[in-house]
């Protein structure tokens, strides 16, 4: 099942990882469960799309005292409040900006959510 999870503290939650055990062969957080790079909104908010197959999986994320698992997809999209956590680490507004070489502007509007290809 594909989780979106949230942080309000990414560094607490970095802390946590590495407290609980969670970090590669550098002593980096990691949790191996997470399907996309870690999306930040500024340096404390952040998303991310996890994939669990077992119950024991989705316990361990829900053991994190620095991370929501706000739901699936749906389930952010059906509750506003979950939606606009989501938003806070990750903008679906459109940017315009000018290409450098030609002076054109050009408006570039991310994917619904994170991790997904236009």
């Amino acid at each position: 099942m594909d989780l979106l999870t949230y942080t309000s503290n990414l560094p607490a939650l970095k802390e946590e990882l590495i407290d609980k055990g969670h970090s590669d062969e550098d002593g980096n957080p990691v949790l191996n469960v997470c399907m996309t790079p870690v999306q930040h909104g500024g340096e404390l908010h952040s998303v991310t799309l996890c994939r669990t197959s077992t119950d024991e999986e989705r316990e361990m994320l829900n053991s994190f005292t620095h991370l929501q698992v706000l739901g699936t997809k749906e389930e952010v999209d059906a509750d506003p409040e979950k939606t606009a956590k989501y938003e806070k680490a990750y903008s679906r507004a459109s940017v315009t900006m000018t290409d450098p070489d030609t002076q054109e502007q050009v408006t570039y509007t991310p994917p619904h959510w994170h991790g997904e290809f236009a």
